[in-house]
């Protein structure tokens, strides 16, 4: 009995390596564009909704350490006073 020719490691097909050559016309697809447009409306809605977010809690903070300092600014007037 013949053995069978063994590869070498370097030839040998990897198990998650696609073997087959890709082909132009899936790396170049018409809906590329589209799909960048999409991504690009998606992304710049997204931006938007998160810098509102943010702008609200920074206003919330900003409001609340007002109101703090307005209770302790009327406390000590009435101390001064009475």
């Amino acid at each position: 009995m013949a053995q069978p020719a063994v590869r070498p490691a370097s030839q040998a097909p990897h198990r998650f390596c696609h073997t087959e050559p890709m082909d132009d016309s899936t790396s170049q697809s018409s809906g590329s564009l589209g799909r960048t447009v999409v991504a690009a409306l998606i992304l710049i809605v997204a931006v938007w909704l998160l810098l509102g977010f943010v702008i609200h809690i920074v206003g919330f903070l900003f409001s609340t350490a007002v109101f703090v300092v307005l209770v302790v600014g009327v406390i000590w007037a009435l101390r001064v006073l009475l």
